[in-house]
């Protein structure tokens, strides 16, 4: 990323990598060893903001912040007061969006009124099933009892938005019926659940037990069957879905969450985080200590900033904004697009449209393959059909 003069960042990410355990399906970039108190995440964080120029560099106040990890709560109360004293007073005055993602055991009442004082307006919880079997095979700390006894508590002290994730294409001899954890999640009346896809991801000690024949999730047919069950459900519910993993209530979709698919500009920091600007991708040094060492001596190093080519850009861009619900206006795409659009309409993978290309529950489970279909159109030029 150029270091010289840019616009005020208004979308802002930190990415707190401590977790009490890893999940054996995670494969962010996380650390089990979390530390006794804040300062070391905390000294952290100011050193890569001050190698980027900062918090000057920052939107007075910032549109939205996102604390993700990992697991922020683990860092109890002081995590708010931390951020407080590592970014100032301005970029938080009056901030519009203030999420943090939090796990249900660590939701004492302490915790929650006392980062509710210190101005965060939205939190996520990792809830990931209300099923019993599932929350062991998981990983999970927390009880099917726990989470609810969460969500109430969380929803008690009256944050502006609150959310839980939930997953869904577990082993069906764990848990075949995903949706009733949805069902859950909307008695307890969450303002906003997001629900996602278990990957086996290769260097998971799930994907090694995948490979291994030792492990069986649930295959793509079952997979595309549950989602499209719980998209109806959470449809049926008056839950909008803004994106295809998202479904919000009136006015509580996550503004970071937008502002990322739309590819506005946004700065992470922390390990393993990812910024967007100018066109440019940065993507910081994964492992904590590696993270740690490097801070002394400067930001991160250029080699981890990549320019993202004209082809790739479009591919990226493309995506991200079909995952949305309103997808791409046609004045947007070459002409070639409008047959692709009608192709995919007869197919029932868009919503018909004259206007906008945009994708039904179906097209979002064939996302990829879909985009790379209007890639290649585009590429061949003007199609027969249109």
């Amino acid at each position: 990323m150029d270091r010289g003069p840019m616009n005020p960042i208004a979308h802002l990410y930190l990415h707190v990598p401590f977790c009490r355990q890893r999940c054996p399906y995670c494969d962010f970039a996380v650390s089990t060893e979390v530390p006794a108190r804040l300062g070391p995440w905390q000294t952290t964080i100011l050193g890569e903001l001050a190698g980027l120029g900062g918090p000057e560099i920052l939107a007075d106040p910032l549109e939205t912040l996102l604390v993700g990890g990992g697991t922020p709560s683990v860092l109890g109360p002081a995590l708010t007061r931390g951020i407080r004293t590592a970014l100032g007073e301005a970029p938080l005055r009056e901030i519009g969006e203030w999420t943090v993602e939090t796990n249900p055991e660590d939701l004492t009442p302490e915790l929650l009124h006392g980062w509710r004082r210190e101005g965060v307006t939205r939190l996520n919880v990792g809830i990931q099933s209300t099923n019993s079997e599932a929350l062991r095979w998981l990983g999970r700390a927390h009880t099917p009892e726990g989470g609810r006894e969460a969500a109430h508590r969380v929803a008690a002290t009256g944050f502006d938005s609150w959310g839980v994730d939930l997953l869904y294409g577990l082993p069906p001899s764990v848990d075949p019926n995903p949706e009733i954890s949805v069902e859950w999640a909307i008695r307890w009346e969450a303002p906003h659940i997001s629900v996602y896809e278990l990957i086996a991801e290769p260097e998971t000690l799930l994907g090694e037990r995948v490979a291994a024949g030792l492990e069986d999730p649930a295959n793509e047919d079952q997979r595309a069957d549950q989602y499209l069950r719980i998209t109806a459900l959470l449809e049926g519910a008056g839950y909008q879905a803004y994106e295809m993993n998202a479904f919000a209530r009136p006015s509580h979709a996550s503004r970071h969450a937008r502002a990322v698919l739309e590819q506005q500009p946004f700065l992470g920091l922390g390990p393993g985080a990812h910024s967007w600007i100018d066109g440019r991708e940065r993507v910081n040094l994964r492992g904590w200590r590696e993270y740690v060492r490097h801070l002394p001596t400067g930001p991160i190093p250029e080699s981890f900033v990549e320019k993202a080519t004209e082809s790739s850009a479009r591919l990226v861009r493309w995506a991200s904004r079909l995952r949305l619900r309103e997808g791409l206006a046609y004045a947007e795409l070459p002409a070639a697009a409008i047959a692709v659009g009608r192709r995919w309409d007869r197919a029932g993978w868009a919503v018909a449209d004259v206007e906008r290309l945009r994708l039904t529950p179906e097209g979002w489970l064939r996302l990829d393959a879909l985009v790379l279909e209007l890639d290649d159109a585009v590429s061949l030029g003007p199609m027969e059909g249109a």
